[in-house]
């Protein structure tokens, strides 16, 4: 039987967190972080946060 070893890694959510505060989005978040857009959005729904809005915290602030 082969056996495939653990595929987890570590992800160092001191700056998944710093990315979060930083606006970015789950996907940014992921792509820095090295991990993949589900361990960001189960990270954020551990911790009770919403999602940052796409384009960050100035989005949508000149729209009438």
């Amino acid at each position: 039987m082969k056996t495939t070893g653990d595929r987890r890694r570590k992800v160092d959510y001191g700056k998944v967190e710093d990315l979060y505060r930083r606006k970015k989005t789950d996907k940014e978040i992921a792509a820095i972080a090295g991990c993949g857009v589900s361990t960001v959005a189960r990270w954020r729904n551990v911790n009770g946060l919403p999602a940052n809005p796409e384009g960050g915290k100035d989005r949508g602030a000149n729209r009438h």
